[in-house]
């Protein structure tokens, strides 16, 4: 498996590793058939990488509101909610700049709410068509949690205040936030979080040849 670069930060009790990267070829919306086969690719690898990280958690997503979501049987829509991450990642905005969870009003045209949804596993999510996930870019939260933690979730992201992810997460669980590029100008992102040092299991990642075993 390809290494995924990650440059590692500790702040405020929890360790973040960011990983920015170009996309070999940017085209404007929507993905051709010429170039789908690269954005299926990274996004591939950051679900994977986000699945090896949280195989022994429950696993949460957020994403963006689609009536579609409903017909998914390996998806469990169980709230909607006003809140999205923002992690800028484009040449005209900022590299790397991380917000935190933003009322979507705010930030997005796309959809009034996101969707919070429990799956059992995260690599069946790369078969989705990619408009599933946002249009300039897609994009995915993605929760690894111990058991017994989905009324916390919805609590802390159903709140009328900004949700702080570094107040929620206990130790032992995973944040990922992933941003794959559709359109010229948006890079390709994975932020993890985590209040553990989980760096050596982050890039042992590397090492697993197939991660659909």
């Amino acid at each position: 498996m390809e290494d995924i670069v990650f440059k590692k930060e500790y702040q405020q009790g929890i360790f973040s590793y960011l990983n920015i990267s170009q996309p070999p070829v940017t085209v404007s919306l929507p993905v051709t058939d010429s170039q789908a086969i690269l954005y299926k690719y990274e996004f591939h690898n950051y679900i994977a990488l986000a699945e090896y990280l949280m195989s022994h958690l429950e696993k949460y997503l957020l994403i963006r509101y689609s009536p579609y979501l409903l017909e998914l049987s390996f998806i469990n829509v169980i709230a909607e909610v006003n809140w999205k991450y923002e992690l800028l990642s484009s040449d005209r905005l900022g590299l790397g700049v991380d917000k935190g969870f933003l009322g979507v009003e705010e930030i997005s045209t796309e959809a009034s709410t996101s969707s919070l949804c429990r799956v059992l596993k995260l690599l069946p999510l790369t078969m989705l068509p990619e408009d599933t996930f946002g249009d300039a870019v897609s994009w995915i939260s993605i929760f690894g949690l111990k058991s017994d933690r989905e009324t916390a979730l919805k609590m802390f992201l159903q709140s009328d205040g900004q949700p702080v992810l570094s107040d929620f997460l206990q130790k032992g669980e995973v944040f990922v936030h992933i941003i794959n590029s559709k359109e010229e100008g948006f890079y390709n992102s994975s932020l993890i979080k985590s209040k553990d040092d989980i760096e050596q299991i982050v890039y042992s990642f590397s090492a697993v040849i197939d991660p659909n075993n």
